[in-house]
């Protein structure tokens, strides 16, 4: 999510990142996020990976609907 002006999810169409009603090149929104990463949110399934990237975990206790969004996370963790 963007969060200039709010929140607002970022959409990639024809070639552009939309958000709201700007569309941006990527080298725009890539300089942005190198510059000002305050300005950006992950969405709900990428929480998790960007604390176990700064705080790595030994011990993890999940509710099942957590335990569900792990599992959806496995390539996820992979790539990053």
């Amino acid at each position: 999510f963007h969060l200039k002006d709010g929140r607002r999810g970022i959409r990639f169409q024809d070639g552009q990142f939309v958000v709201g009603e700007h569309t941006y090149p990527q080298a725009a929104l890539v300089e942005e996020a190198s510059t000002s990463p305050a300005s950006f949110s992950p969405n709900v399934l990428l929480p998790p990976v960007v604390q176990d990237t700064l705080f790595p975990t030994i011990c993890y206790v999940a509710g099942p609907n957590e335990l569900a969004y792990l599992g959806q996370l496995r390539d996820v963790y992979a790539r990053f």
